[in-house]
């Protein structure tokens, strides 16, 4: 998927401008690069301190991630899809189309796999 820059929204509020740890910026760019191998579709992802549009525009499926703390990024790098879905738990993202997601995340199965890293197997149950 290409990636591109949207606007943020308004529900951020003025947290918007929080500064990432450096390694919150590198477990970002891990996510950014596993979304990069998406064919199908368009995701919205919207983080606290700027929004990438990763797709084409106007492609079907389409979805928006809202990220509400960059922790999420860390659990991903690390526990893989089930750190995804235990952030997703604790409110560290949500999606105005959780459905929309989930088939648009379904529909590129093979890009979502490359969340499971070599070092997600440390935190697996």
């Amino acid at each position: 998927m290409a990636e591109g820059h949207t606007a943020l929204p308004a529900e951020l509020g003025d947290d918007h401008r929080t500064r990432l740890s450096w390694l919150d910026r590198r477990a970002r760019a891990a996510f950014l690069g596993a979304a990069a191998h998406a064919r199908h579709g368009h995701l919205d992802l919207v983080c606290t301190d700027r929004a990438f549009a990763l797709g084409t525009p106007g492609a079907t499926p389409s979805a928006a991630l809202l990220v509400h703390d960059a922790r999420l990024f860390r659990r991903v790098l690390l526990s893989g899809e089930m750190g995804l879905c235990e952030a997703f738990m604790d409110g560290d993202w949500t999606s105005p189309d959780l459905v929309g997601l989930i088939r648009l995340a379904l529909r590129n199965n093979a890009a979502l796999q490359r969340l499971n890293t070599r070092t997600s197997w440390l935190t697996r149950r």
